[in-house]
């Protein structure tokens, strides 16, 4: 989403500036620069690991890593393998060092809540939305650059120096970095003046070996009808592309495995002509009221919102069987002027955070960041009513009049992370007093119970660069396997840095 803060009237009022932020696609003309026809990626070679450890499993037998230094578990949920590096048992926040000439774990370092963090040299922060260039999927945090995709190692929450890994088959400019399942997707920027445009996109198969010595995408260029395109997890470690126009239908393509080559986007033709190769499915007839928006995914399905707080599931998209599922109302409605920022967790969990106005008692100028869990589950049915968490809170003077700020309220964006289905990591400006604005605040919201735990949050600090301004700097904020992990970056995407949270450990006193 863009950095600046969007009214409800200018969502409302202006679908084509708003429908792909929501993705993570900037909202932009093509560019005009692509060539009729670019020459086809190259194919690539498979993710080499040093220690051959598994990355497929059953059960946590399977999980067992040569090195000596990592403790593997199996994620059931998509059967693969998690390497923890030196846990300890009996403290979740005490990891020890690995002796790599002996195989071994020695000794041990106890972190907090935020448990490491640094800069990373040379790296400047690319897309539009700082949030659609940064994706975890563990043992690895990918960060999308003004020329390509940096991959680092991240299963040391208390580093204090960055892990690169080389990354091939990204060499290209990204406008969004998407995690699905265990699959990497990198969504190119949409060139070319008039259709067909051309967009590239490359696929990693990402291992869960933390010992992987080098990542290789698959990259496909495509010819497609639409300007642009957003994209959001599907199951199976697929990618949902949308084209965000309710008077298209917000058609949607799903992307499969492998890629490689070229392939065309675009719908069904009539006529017998020749069918694209990745046909894009409308859902037919939409309601605009609001300007329905398609805002994420959760499993098989699609999520489309309008204001001021209504949700249509999108079921069998992709597909001739695509329809639009009736509405279901938010309670309690958001009570905000900023169109609501989502996001797309592991295990089909849906979050919204947003500017809340008016704290009760209603006359005053208080506002407080909300989080509610929108979706916790890609079994969930309907959508959750009352899950909500509100966190930072700020009050500008108010001028006698009720509900008449001097300087407006204040309604800066959040940003969540899921960790599972009951935990999540939000991102704000820190709390009043005014001037902690200009910084961020990470803290832990659960859902069992609905708690915002004062001891899981730290700040940064207004004497850092980058200071973690939402106003003037770019912020993301991602998660995988329990661990979060807050990036940011001055205004031009120089000076990016990044802080690993823990969200089992308290922060210190």
């Amino acid at each position: 989403m863009r950095r600046r803060i969007l009214s409800a009237a200018l969502v409302v009022g202006s679908l084509g500036a708003a429908c792909n932020l929501l993705l993570g696609i900037e909202e932009q003309p093509a560019r005009p620069d692509a060539p009729d026809a670019a020459p086809a990626p190259e194919a690539a070679t498979e993710s080499s690991t040093a220690g051959g450890a598994p990355s497929t499993c059953k059960a946590d037998a399977d999980c067992v890593h040569p090195g000596g230094c990592h403790v593997g578990t199996c994620d059931l949920d998509v059967g693969a393998c998690v390497y923890r590096l030196c846990p300890t048992a009996a403290d979740a926040c005490l990891v020890g060092r690995c002796n790599t000439a002996m195989s071994r774990c020695e000794g041990g370092a106890r972190h907090g809540f935020r448990a490491g963090g640094y800069a990373l040299p040379g790296v400047t922060l690319g897309c539009a939305s700082a949030q659609s260039c940064v994706a975890a999927i563990h043992p690895f945090l990918f960060v999308g650059t003004a020329q390509d995709v940096r991959a680092y190692r991240v299963d040391d929450p208390g580093a204090s120096a960055p892990a690169e890994v080389a990354l091939e088959g990204v060499a290209f400019r990204p406008a969004q970095v998407v995690a699905s399942g265990r699959r990497l997707w990198v969504v190119g920027e949409t060139t070319g003046g008039a259709a067909p445009h051309q967009l590239t996109i490359s696929s990693v198969d990402v291992p869960s070996d933390p010992t992987t010595t080098a990542l290789v995408g698959r990259p496909t260029t495509f010819l497609s009808e639409y300007p642009s395109v957003g994209a959001t997890p599907a199951p199976d470690g697929d990618l949902y592309l949308v084209h965000n126009d309710v008077a298209r239908g917000l058609p949607t393509a799903r992307l499969r495995g492998s890629l490689g080559g070229r392939g065309q986007l675009g719908v069904l033709p009539e006529g017998g002509a020749e069918a694209p190769s990745h046909p894009m499915f409308p859902v037919g007839t939409v309601p605009d009221a609001g300007g329905m928006l398609v805002v994420g995914s959760s499993g098989a399905r699609l999520m489309a919102f309008r204001l001021p707080g209504t949700f249509n599931p999108i079921s069998d998209p992709a597909s001739a069987l695509v329809h639009l599922d009736p509405d279901e109302v938010l309670q309690p409605p958001t009570g905000s002027a900023v169109f609501p920022r989502f996001s797309v967790g592991e295990r089909g969990v849906l979050l919204a955070s947003f500017p809340r106005r008016g704290v009760p008692p209603e006359c005053n100028c208080v506002t407080t960041q909300r989080v509610q869990w929108i979706l916790h589950s890609r079994e969930t049915t309907t959508i959750d009513a009352n899950q909500i968490v509100d966190t930072e809170r700020y009050t500008n003077p108010m001028t006698g009049a009720c509900n008449v700020c001097a300087a407006g309220f204040f309604d800066a964006p959040s940003l969540t992370a899921a960790l599972d289905g009951t935990r999540a990591l939000v991102a704000a400006p820190a709390s009043d007093p005014a001037a902690n604005r200009v910084t961020t605040a990470v803290r832990l919201v659960t859902r069992e119970p609905l708690a915002a735990p004062p001891t899981r949050r730290f700040a940064t600090s207004a004497d850092e660069t980058p200071r973690g301004d939402f106003a003037t700097e770019k912020i993301a904020l991602t998660a995988s396997a329990g661990v979060g992990f807050l990036v940011r970056a001055l205004g031009n995407g120089s000076e990016t840095r990044v802080d690993v949270v823990d969200p089992s450990c308290d922060a210190p006193p």
